[in-house]
């Protein structure tokens, strides 16, 4: 008996392979996607995306914190990042002053805490100060022993010998500071303000700063209060046309690994937070209140 063509061997055998390469093709493509989603959302999640705020257009914000819309043309990511800013004496090797500053976008806000150079950290097998890691060990380790003390990430530092911070108070004209108490200072230093509002160029400034690490407590806060007002006399709208000068004096004034390159970037949102100025800058007395966890 002859075979029907449709009851060929080969064509059956033709038609199981057809089936098991469709089978094959519709795992292989399930398995892509599931790949390329799940790609996806660990992107979008590295990123901060909010998966319920994107599918009900609503914007969702931390607990306490008011969003604000970017600019027409500028696009202000969210971020949240800690600077290290200190200033050191280039005869000695030694620290002089240290800030810890936050920074929060789009919100403009901006958190400061000013550890005592003298603080004691675990390093290694030793319990010594920040100063003297720095001292010994260098810039990259004092950060690394920021990082473990305060358990935060430092995206950035910046820091300037006693001469070129000073110069940098100079650039911008100075500050005024309203001093709590009259001070009347003659031992390493001559330093004299009078109770109330000083009007102060670098070198009154970085005394000041000085005179004040030489003191616990309320001074500690009081050192951050001056940086807030860097800050304020910086960070304003006159002074939104000058970035480029603002950043070409840093540049050759500080040591920092915000590059060129990382200024071009973020050319936009610099002159933005100019424009604007802070919103709100506050004094941290704790590490709790410098990160809002308890």
């Amino acid at each position: 008996m002859k075979l029907k063509n449709n009851d060929s061997p080969f064509k059956k055998e033709k038609n199981r392979n057809e089936a098991l390469n469709k089978k094959l093709v519709a795992v292989f493509a399930a398995a892509f996607v599931l790949i390329l989603a799940g790609s996806l959302f660990a992107i979008l999640a590295k990123n901060d995306f909010n998966l319920l705020s994107a599918i009900s257009g609503e914007v969702v914000t931390e607990a306490g914190e008011e969003e604000e819309d970017s600019p027409a043309g500028v696009s202000v990511p969210k971020s949240d990042k800690y600077w290290l800013l200190y200033c050191n004496d280039t005869e000695t090797g030694e620290l002089r002053l240290m800030w810890i500053a936050r920074l929060r976008l789009p919100q403009r806000y901006f958190n400061i805490l000013a550890p005592s150079i003298q603080t004691v950290t675990e390093y290694g097998e030793e319990m010594i100060s920040f100063n003297y890691i720095f001292k010994t060990y260098g810039a990259d380790a004092l950060k690394k022993a920021v990082e473990k003390e305060y358990k935060i990430r430092i995206s950035n530092c910046m820091s300037a010998d006693v001469n070129n911070f000073k110069s940098m108070i100079n650039y911008i004209g100075g500050i005024t500071f309203d001093v709590p108490e009259k001070v009347e200072y003659r031992d390493e230093f001559n330093l004299f303000l009078i109770e109330g509002k000083n009007t102060m160029k670098g070198d009154p400034v970085y005394k000041y700063l000085l005179w004040l690490g030489f003191g616990q407590g309320e001074n500690i806060n009081i050192r951050s209060e001056v940086l807030a007002e860097i800050f304020r006399t910086v960070f304003t709208g006159n002074n939104a046309a000058k970035t480029d000068a603002f950043y070409s004096k840093l540049a050759n004034s500080v040591t920092t690994d915000f590059s060129i390159v990382d200024y071009r970037a973020n050319a936009e949102i610099i002159k933005y937070v100019f424009e604007k100025g802070p919103a709100k800058i506050t004094v941290a007395e704790n590490l709790n209140q410098l990160t809002g966890k308890k």
